[in-house]
């Protein structure tokens, strides 16, 4: 970038006074510096600031020309005070510094803008596509909960939700989570410029419409059924009815708490015993005589009732030894 045809231009309406001032005030060595800085001009003639950038302002301007990098063309610059010529200068006298002009500035911004603009539309499709898929509907219990957050809270409730949950495993799953959702294309994570750090996250209305969340039912486990273990034999303490004064009191009587069960079945031959002991209290005892004795139950036959004695007679008459 080369400064070029520098040079001074008058308003009509200029004084003499302040175009002596102005002449001052830009007047350049060879290497485009001033010669004569503001607080000289000023003690001359005997002016505030404010008052020297009006009469500047008010009679003149310094006008030069810079080519464009871009299209070649040359194109005419003007201040209208020595700190912005300086301002350019400076620039200039950069290796690496270019001159873009203002009909070129306004072409890369409109560049610039169709470019945001068709990656805006490259994106809103990807976003529909992966509705069109369903993508929402293949992701884990965590992240089918997590996507309902995102679509239920704004971003820094979101945070706070999983910072309260125990433990420092969920608040980095948020993280992790956050960016899958972000690479099957169901949200978009907004960051600070040239940085990692998430302030916001945005999506496609389309997805809240379609997106539903059922809370996972807890699983029940079937409950635990204490069995008490019970028991077939009876042992109790009989104790003494002091207050029987009446002929049928019973001679014994009392109230008692079993700690099992006990069972009592049909059919089942018990053996009890009665053991006194002290202050006239009996001790009784019953259980199932094969807990005693698990022996064969036997009897004989002239035991059984007279029917059924003669038929098991006349069965046995029947047999004839050789055919055993």
């Amino acid at each position: 970038m080369e400064i070029k045809n520098v040079h001074v231009e008058y308003l009509e309406d200029c004084s003499v006074e302040s175009k002596e001032i102005a002449i001052l005030y830009w007047e350049l060595d060879g290497h485009n510096q001033f010669v004569n800085k503001p607080a000289q001009i000023k003690k001359k003639y005997i002016l505030r600031q404010h008052a020297l950038n009006q009469i500047i302002f008010q009679s003149s301007f310094l006008e030069f020309e810079l080519e464009c990098d871009e299209c070649n063309e040359i194109k005419k610059l003007k201040v209208t005070n020595q700190t912005h010529f300086n301002q350019w200068v400076r620039e200039a006298s950069k290796s690496y510094s270019t001159f873009q002009c203002s009909s070129c500035k306004q072409a890369e911004i409109d560049r610039e803008a169709i470019k945001a603009e068709e990656e805006r539309e490259a994106l809103r499709n990807r976003f529909k596509q992966a509705l069109d898929e369903k993508k929402y509907e293949n992701l884990s219990l965590f992240n089918k909960e997590l996507l309902h957050h995102c679509l239920t809270k704004n971003f820094q409730d979101l945070k706070k939700h999983y910072e309260k949950r125990p433990g420092n495993r969920n608040f980095k799953q948020l993280f992790s989570g956050l960016y899958y959702l972000e690479s099957i294309d169901l949200i978009l994570l907004q960051r600070i410029e040239n940085s990692n750090t998430i302030t916001n996250l945005v999506y496609l209305p389309r997805l809240k419409d379609e997106f539903t969340y059922e809370e996972p039912i807890p699983e029940t486990k079937d409950p635990v059924v204490l069995r008490t273990k019970e028991t077939s034999k009876l042992q109790i303490k009989l104790t003494p009815n002091h207050n029987g004064n009446h002929p049928d009191s019973p001679q014994h009587a009392g109230l008692v708490t079993f700690k099992q069960p006990i069972k009592i079945e049909a059919d089942v031959e018990y053996t009890f015993a009665f053991w006194p002991r002290a202050n006239g209290s009996l001790y009784l005892t019953l259980v199932p005589t094969d807990d005693i004795y698990p022996a064969p139950k036997q009897s004989s036959i002239s035991n059984l009732p007279i029917t059924l004695q003669e038929g098991i007679q006349e069965f046995l008459d029947n047999i004839k030894p050789e055919d055993l």
